[in-house]
């Protein structure tokens, strides 16, 4: 599931730089009135606008659901885990050896 939303992310990233370059400057020759309404760009713009808000919006919620579905270190793909584990082993410090405590010596009654 985590992976189904990065790639949705991804694919949405792309659509909305894509709706982004389309979009016309809010200045320059065609920005008038008149020549606006005359070749129906309002139109176009807003639905552009839309769907840049659209895009935008659904990134971030999705952006936030993957925190909510994505693997813990404890579970999850047992193969990422084996593959950590190759690569780098946890080193462990080795026991301290416990010396067996000397027997008591027998005392001398001195007879």
């Amino acid at each position: 599931m985590y992976w189904v939303l990065i790639g949705i992310i991804v694919l949405l990233a792309v659509l909305l730089v894509a709706v982004i370059l389309l979009q016309n400057p809010k200045g320059g020759l065609a920005s008038g009135v008149a020549a606006s309404q005359l070749m129906g760009v309002k139109r176009t713009t807003d639905l552009l606008e839309r769907l840049t808000w659209g895009f935008a919006i659904a990134i971030m919620v999705l952006t936030v659901g993957t925190a909510f579905v994505a693997p813990t270190p404890g579970q999850g793909d047992d193969a990422v885990n084996i593959r950590r584990s190759r690569t780098a082993p946890v080193q462990t410090a080795p026991a301290p050896v416990q010396q067996p405590a000397p027997a008591p010596q027998p005392a001398d009654s001195g007879k």
